[in-house]
């Protein structure tokens, strides 16, 4: 679970994932939608000055443990130390703490927990499959997309093309499950990052190059990213809706 960027857009807060809606952290809210799918082994990439109160959250929150804490559950903490170098520097802070499979998770982005689901569903067909979730938009959006073949494996991902240029209806979202981490991360080291896009060359490497076959999954549910303030608002929208349709919650209003 990637938190080790800050962002100059909410200025003057700089983390994003420890603002708090609804009484609960941003970051909290994603932990709690993805263990209540099924993933239970989380590794949190921090920065330095964020690390003790992500750690305070999660192994000292007497309400979080009590409600999602169990045996199962597996919590590990680093530190991405060079932050300008972003995904690139995220992936190799962690790889050593990864023998095999990895699910990459962007704390930008609020979703369903149905997309982990599907994911999961998808990769246990075959275990050659690597997986990429592509988020279906209804107009243009100024972000990474996603081109597909024929069988619905990624054939090019292409950063934000003009619009009416847009080789699908999907974007990119950081939703990525790697079968072999490994081999990824190894020829990632390799690509030169002076862009800021040494992740998304290695993904096309291993599409274009080695030919390996990366699925697409599509998103059609509620997707948020967390970029400028005016996000916050939607959000708080979207949690106290499911505060209202929960009907474990108490009258809180």
């Amino acid at each position: 679970l990637l938190t080790a960027w800050t962002s100059s857009r909410m200025k003057p807060l700089s983390d994003k994932s420890l603002l708090k809606i609804c009484w609960k952290s941003i970051i909290q809210h994603q932990v709690e939608t993805i263990l209540s799918a099924w993933l239970n082994e989380i590794i949190f990439i921090c920065n330095d000055k964020n690390i003790s109160e992500i750690k305070k959250i999660f192994l000292e929150d007497t309400k979080f443990l009590k409600n999602f804490w169990n045996k199962k559950n597996i919590f590990d903490f680093i530190i991405q130390k060079n932050q300008e170098d972003w995904m690139k520097g995220a992936i190799n802070s962690c790889q050593k703490l990864i023998p095999k499979d990895a699910f990459i998770i962007s704390s930008n982005d609020i979703v369903e927990k149905e997309i982990f689901e599907k994911i999961a569903a998808e990769w246990q067909k075959s275990n050659h499959f690597w997986v990429i979730c592509g988020k279906v938009v209804e107009k243009y959006f100024p972000w990474w997309y996603i081109s597909l073949d024929k069988n619905w494996f990624l054939k090019d991902i292409v950063e934000k093309t003009w619009e009416w240029n847009e080789p699908s209806n999907k974007v990119n979202l950081v939703l990525h499950y790697w079968q072999d981490f490994k081999t990824f991360t190894q020829k990632l080291k390799s690509f030169d990052n002076s862009t800021d896009d040494a992740y998304e060359k290695c993904i096309k490497y291993f599409t274009q190059e080695k030919c390996e076959k990366i699925k697409i999954i599509d998103y059609k549910w509620f997707w948020q990213a967390v970029k400028y303030p005016f996000h916050l608002l939607i959000l708080n929208n979207y949690f106290l809706e499911k505060q209202k349709n929960n009907k474990n919650t108490q009258n809180i209003f």
